[in-house]
């Protein structure tokens, strides 16, 4: 006897859409876990990874919009890796990187550690 086929865990994505795609997405969803020039608390690496978690669990129609906010497209990019020899080269990457994006007309939504990102 075979077992049954099911979806065993959830998609690392934002809103946990099944189908997403660059090209027709509106929204990009840009992780940044960069962490290097904190000074108090450590653990700001892990605020894009628990924003998206969190993510699947949104109610994804939006009453005032009357529309399932999922249909305008989202797309949810791999975490990026910053350098970590220096928060300025750090900083370019997210530069370069999110040039690209905008060049490709998306609406950019960065989720980031440190405050260094934003």
């Amino acid at each position: 006897m075979r077992p049954p086929l099911y979806p065993t865990t959830e998609l690392y994505n934002f809103g946990g859409l099944e189908k997403q795609d660059y090209e027709k997405a509106k929204v990009v969803v840009f992780s940044v876990p960069y962490e290097a020039t904190t000074s108090y608390i450590s653990g700001a690496k892990w605020a894009p990874r628990a924003i998206i978690d969190a993510s699947r669990h949104l109610e994804l129609f939006d009453i005032e919009l009357k529309k399932d906010i999922s249909k305008i497209g989202i797309f949810t990019l791999p975490e990026l890796s910053c350098s970590k020899n220096s928060p300025r080269e750090a900083v370019e990457d997210i530069r370069k990187t999110t040039r690209q994006l905008l060049s490709d007309r998306k609406f950019v939504l960065m989720l980031g550690g440190e405050h260094t990102v934003t």
